[in-house]
């Protein structure tokens, strides 16, 4: 086994918010690992936010899921021992609590206003009975979209498949089963009032368009113990969905109150900087939407860029100002990814550059309102702080590696896990990531380690 050294890069993906409510209580003990405890509330939060509940198939259950966190912690005690004063990691920890007292600014101005509609309930019922074929094409530009809208309309899906990708392209690759209640309500509305055979107008989607025809509605038979089952995550969605519009309408009042004004100059040679770099390592077709890291030299670039305007600021508000060394390093720490298409890629930089800010104020507000010392807050800061200290042991080790020295940690820890407790927790029916495109604060969530297929992830 190799010496581990601790230096944190982590992988920061956009997923999405917590689904469980968050109370000021003290949660039932799950498992201990060693002198860390999971409690039922951080195991049903970490669930919600596992991207192996939507890539691993089947799906892991209570128990792996479980593993995988138990995995996570003998990791983070393995890390705490090699450098448990990692800068790094007390910058990360940082970054988490402002993200922690922001969701808890959430909670105490949208969560308590949520109202559900009885029709909307039962329209929602009856489309989660169904499940339609679909075919698809996306694009980045709304020309595009529509030139091959016409296309489409004129011709077959096959032949403007293999006219937008090639001869070779399959066009199985653009063909799906859709789901209510795992996509964007509004795309959502567009497929689930098409008839069989028809094809869609233009939709707008995150970062791009989408033209969809409905192939096939297949309707699926319901039971009491579904319909209950049924009921709950159809409550649970629209719950969420309607967070969503609300913390929308509070962050936008909010951030009306704060004045912010962005030095436009200065936010347009930064971005082209950055869009030039990344626009430089394109390959293929430009209507493809592809998404990459921004490179760490892009950042380079973009600082080289604006030297002229050194310690000057790039966005002022009410009582204060972020100069532009700041503020690219506020947007670094989020890992972002962007577009390779230019106009795409300008577009991200300025959505992201405006959440940057917004979280920063929102944070301030959360602070000043004394939400940085809640129970909540602490234990999200101490959750994500064990993720990022496993990582950086994960980070550098090959599978085989990784495998071994699980296996020696968990026979030098003491492991116990409440089998009876397990059996009752009730997870989150679909994973949060297919729940709020586009909530506040859920842009940097950090996955779970993906060792879910490693034989270390079985209890020793």
């Amino acid at each position: 086994m190799k010496n581990l050294r601790i230096n944190v890069t982590p992988l920061l993906i956009v997923l999405l918010f917590l689904s469980c409510g968050r109370k000021t209580e003290n949660y039932p003990i799950l498992a201990t690992v060693g002198s860390k405890k999971i409690t039922v509330q951080e195991f049903s939060d970490r669930a919600a936010f596992s991207p192996e509940r939507l890539a691993v198939r089947p799906a892991p259950d209570k128990g792996q899921l479980l593993q995988l966190l138990i995995s996570e912690k003998l990791l983070a005690l393995e890390a705490e021992i090699q450098d448990m004063n990692s800068q790094r990691i007390k910058e990360l920890a940082d970054f988490t609590e402002k993200l922690a007292i922001t969701r808890e600014l959430f909670v105490t101005e949208v969560r308590k206003n949520v109202r559900l509609d009885s029709a909307d309930v039962h329209m929602a019922l009856e489309r989660s009975r169904q499940e339609r074929k679909i075919s698809f094409l996306q694009f980045s530009d709304l020309e595009t979209a529509n030139d091959y809208l016409r296309k489409w309309q004129n011709s077959s899906f096959k032949r403007t498949v293999k006219e937008l990708n090639g001869d070779d392209a399959d066009p199985a690759r653009n063909q799906r089963v859709f789901k209510w209640g795992e996509n964007d309500a509004l795309l959502e509305d567009v497929i689930f009032n098409m008839k069989i055979g028809e094809i869609s107008p233009m939709t707008p989607v995150r970062n791009g368009f989408l033209i969809v025809s409905c192939d096939d509605i297949i309707y699926t038979a319901v039971d009491k113990t579904t319909q209950q089952k049924r009921a709950r995550k159809v409550k649970q969605v629209l719950s969420a969905r309607q967070e969503a519009q609300l913390s929308k309408q509070f962050v936008s009042g909010f951030m009306k109150s704060q004045n912010v004004r962005f030095d436009e100059t200065r936010v347009r040679k930064i971005v082209d900087a950055i869009s030039r770099v990344v626009n430089e390592q394109q390959n293929g077709d430009e209507t493809e939407l592809k998404e990459i890291p921004v490179p760490e030299h892009a950042l380079l670039g973009a600082l080289e860029s604006a030297k002229e305007f050194h310690g000057e600021p790039i966005v002022e508000f009410d009582g204060g100002q972020l100069d532009v060394d700041e503020f690219l390093n506020m947007w670094r720490a989020y890992h972002f990814n962007v577009q390779q298409h230019p106009a795409a890629c300008r577009k991200a930089l300025n959505d992201q550059f405006s959440l940057v800010i917004r979280d920063h104020l929102l944070a301030g507000e959360a602070r000043r309102r004394g939400l940085d010392a809640t129970p909540n807050v602490l234990r999200d800061v101490q959750m994500w702080r064990d993720y990022y200290l496993s990582e950086s042991i994960t980070q550098q080790l090959s599978k085989k590696e990784l495998d071994e020295l699980l296996q020696k940690l968990r026979q030098e820890q003491t492991i116990n896990i409440n089998d009876d407790m397990l059996q009752q927790v009730e997870l989150s029916e679909i994973p949060v990531i297919a729940m709020r495109p586009g909530q506040y604060t859920s842009r940097v969530t950090p996955p779970w380690p993906s060792i879910i297929n490693h034989s270390s992830t079985t209890q020793q």
